[in-house]
């Protein structure tokens, strides 16, 4: 039986207002003066069935923009959520807007979710049917009841392949790396993939034995059914760049050899939807990278305490979050710790996928830049992951 949760915020004031006399301007772009309302309904006493969630932008006027969208949480996914008339599948959402009595349909358009811990920034862009533009915005705290991954203590049931190679010629030498395998894999099951990169001066296998991923990834695949194969290959100290370190083209080796590579020996399902990335420090860097500059490999990007700028050394993130199409780019979510140093050039990075519209979810929490802190991001990781691959 479903459990009903409303949770409904103050009228907040949010932007200008263009007249009624404006609607015809050059674009056809209809500003509302737009307060907002946040409510929650129906989320389910399951939490590992969907529930729906429910925002409503209205006006002075008390016109009404609604949109009603499945979650498979109590709380609002970092994302693009496309915008059509009949809600249905996740990630859709049904809108009007009501007029004088009368419905107007948005027969088209996109809501932009991100996230600062519980601070949500969501845009949307819609289009009527008679080619009319509007946009809303909201912008503030709202007090959804989301949860951590629980605390535990979990048995890895997963095969962790250790000491593996691939003999790279873009290279010229031996790459080792380790891949995990869900318990009771199946070649005859096509499978999702996260691929795990290590910091500095790290190995492909520190996010088994110091992140226990095989252990979280286990007790995701137990509570939601859920597998997922895990790959973490070798990157000396390249940053995951071409030129890095000793003229390596590592970016080269990792998208023409390793991927390749790896989703032809295993089991995977190697489209986009169910391929993502995560990476510490300098992986954080990496998957950060990756995401940017391949944005058709990955549905998510997970970064904890990562490097975000490293000088003229490597490609500057902010320049490429810049100069990137939003809706294009998978999620990112970025996870860093309040006494880590890092976190200042972390929260510039963070400002300027604000500025360009693209959605992100940034956790901040008590931390510094080493395992025990990366090791409570790792069943955040795998859930956040997991969700998506659902």
């Amino acid at each position: 039986m479903n459990r009903i949760y409303t949770f409904i915020l103050a009228t907040l004031l949010i932007t200008g207002c263009i007249t009624e006399g404006q609607r015809h301007e050059p674009d056809d772009i209809v500003m509302n003066h737009i307060y907002t309302n946040v409510e929650i309904i129906a989320v389910s006493e399951n939490e590992n069935e969907e529930g729906v969630i429910e925002i409503v932008f209205s006006d002075e006027d008390g016109n009404r923009l609604h949109f009603s969208t499945l979650s498979s949480t109590n709380y609002l996914e970092s994302g693009y959520y496309g915008i059509s008339e009949a809600a249905g599948e996740p990630y859709t959402a049904a809108v009007s807007r009501t007029e004088d009595g009368g419905r107007t349909v948005y027969s088209g358009g996109d809501m932009k979710i991100a996230r600062r811990n519980d601070e949500y920034s969501i845009r949307a862009r819609l289009t009527d049917d008679e080619g009319r533009r509007t946009t809303a915005w909201y912008n503030g705290s709202i007090p959804f009841e989301w949860k951590e991954p629980e605390d535990f203590k979990y048995d890895a049931k997963g095969t962790e392949l250790k000491g593996l190679t691939l003999s790279s010629s873009v290279l010229c030498m031996d790459i080792p790396y380790t891949v995990c395998l869900p318990e009771g894999y199946d070649p005859g099951r096509k499978y999702p993939v996260l691929y795990v990169l290590h910091g500095l001066e790290g190995d492909y296998n520190d996010w088994f034995m110091s992140g226990k991923i095989n252990s979280c990834a286990s007790w995701w695949a137990d509570k939601t059914g859920t597998d997922m194969i895990i790959v973490s290959p070798y990157a000396m100290n390249t940053f995951y760049c071409d030129g890095v370190e000793n003229g390596m083209a590592y970016k080269t080796f990792f998208f023409e050899e390793f991927i390749p590579h790896i989703e032809k020996e295993y089991s995977i399902d190697a489209v986009r939807s169910s391929r993502a990335i995560a990476g510490i420090s300098m992986g954080g860097y990496g998957a950060l990278y990756y995401g940017l500059i391949r944005p058709e490999m990955f549905c998510h990007v997970y970064a904890c305490s990562p490097a975000t700028y490293v000088g003229d050394l490597v490609p500057d993130l902010s320049v490429l979050a810049r100069k990137a199409v939003p809706e294009d780019i998978p999620c990112m979510t970025i996870e860093t710790g309040t006494e880590d140093l890092l976190i200042i050039t972390t929260a510039s990075f963070i400002r300027q996928l604000e500025n360009n519209a693209m959605a992100y979810e940034y956790i901040t929490r008590k931390g510094y830049h080493e395992w025990p802190f990366w090791r409570e991001c790792t069943p955040k990781v795998v859930s956040k992951t997991g969700r998506i691959f659902r």
